[in-house]
């Protein structure tokens, strides 16, 4: 992890998330930048909440581990969420291990801070809660697609989501990690991104995919 103080850079990531009605010039001095590499962990589940994070950049998933020792990928964490907000409101540790799935730079909030300069900000308290709906309804979301609908359609979505921020070329898709968050055998991912490369959507290399028909893949991801 790489940490930075650098107000300027801090007051650039604020205004293109337009939160410089919450956190104005006075507050920049307890706020840093948190940077991490791929693959590296924000924080384990039970580490005590030091930071409420707001992710700035790149990409990072909420990984649990079962009892024997297995991880998993749980959720995708995308720009402007608030990681530790649950945790913190129900004075608890982090429940889960947070990784790194890209090279990633958080804003960071020190919970020590909060009751002291944000008690009476309610802007703050109201993008808290305004991202907490946020998840819950994705949350819902995810959990009704899951139900009702095909398999191809619900890995359509997520690979349309992704080329959001990779571009046409998606790396690691082919991977324990995406059949874990889409709740299928590795096997069975593979069988059904073959499909989509036989629709003429995409095409497999090594553990990426390249989308050669985004409007093709957008069609079978439309769905609410």
């Amino acid at each position: 992890m790489k940490i930075s103080k650098n107000t300027d850079i801090i007051k650039k990531y604020i205004k293109d998330l337009n939160l410089t009605h919450i956190f104005d010039d006075n507050l920049l001095s307890m706020l840093s930048l948190h940077s991490f590499a791929a693959s590296e962990v924000l924080f384990n589940s039970e580490d005590n909440v030091e930071n409420l994070y707001v992710l700035l950049d790149g990409q990072a998933g909420i990984v649990p581990l079962s009892e024997k020792g297995k991880l998993s990928l749980l959720d995708i964490i995308i720009l402007g969420d608030v990681i530790g907000d649950i945790e913190y409101f129900n004075d608890d540790n982090y429940y889960y291990q947070v990784r790194a799935l890209s090279p990633c730079t958080l804003l960071a909030i020190p919970v020590n801070s909060i009751d002291l300069y944000f008690q009476h900000n309610s802007q703050f308290y109201k993008y808290i809660c305004r991202n907490l709906a946020q998840k819950m309804k994705r949350t819902s979301f995810k959990y009704a697609r899951t139900l009702l609908y095909p398999l191809k359609n619900r890995l359509a979505k997520f690979l349309y989501e992704l080329s959001k921020i990779h571009g046409n070329k998606i790396p690691d898709v082919q991977s324990n990690q995406t059949a874990d968050y889409l709740g299928i055998s590795l096997r069975h991912l593979r069988r059904v991104l073959a499909e989509l490369e036989q629709e003429g959507i995409l095409i497999r290399e090594n553990a990426a995919v390249t989308v050669i028909d985004i409007n093709k893949l957008q069609q079978k991801a439309s769905y609410k």
